[in-house]
């Protein structure tokens, strides 16, 4: 009695472990093949090819966090085409998933930053001045962060120059 149950909890063991391991089924060639799309598609990533890392990730389907970082680079697809509520949306459903807090930060300064430019154009300048200078603080939260210094310097700068214009 007690080797067969042993038995069967070796057997159930070991079913348990072959469940845990990515694609199973699949030989160790075509493992590796996916390992290299993988590591490929992040290449993309990091590059800010966010469309093709996306297409290479979606391909991916379920292998390790691809699906994560899909949604990862259509939140920054979104964001870069200007469509923030979407992208903030998906960065913050991403919470601490690679720096897409930090990327939810950064795009809110790009969205704050163009509702004071257009509050500049306009001539809405109590609103441009609020949502210019909030944008630059935004940035200057993020130090070495992409280009958040010029941004942040920018900003302000497009305030002065209208300013010194309308003297």
């Amino acid at each position: 009695i007690f080797f067969g149950v042993l038995s069967a909890l070796l057997s159930l063991l070991l079913l348990l472990t072959e469940c845990a391991l990515p694609f199973p089924s699949l030989p160790s060639a075509a493992v590796s093949s996916v390992e290299r799309e993988y590591t490929a598609a992040e290449n993309l990533l990091d590059q800010g090819q966010y469309a093709d890392a996306a297409a290479a990730f979606e391909k991916l389907g379920s292998f390790e966090d691809a699906s994560l970082l899909l949604m990862y680079s259509r939140a920054a697809i979104a964001a870069e085409n200007g469509d923030y509520p979407a992208a903030h949306a998906a960065f913050s459903a991403l919470g601490d998933f690679l720096d897409a807090s930090v990327m939810l930060r950064y795009y809110e300064g790009r969205e704050t930053e163009a509702a004071g430019r257009h509050a500049l154009d306009t001539a809405n300048y109590p609103d441009a001045i609020r949502l210019l200078t909030n944008a630059s603080d935004v940035y200057a939260s993020l130090p070495s962060f992409r280009d958040t210094e010029s941004r942040a310097s920018d900003c302000l700068g497009a305030l002065y120059s209208r300013g010194r214009s309308q003297i």
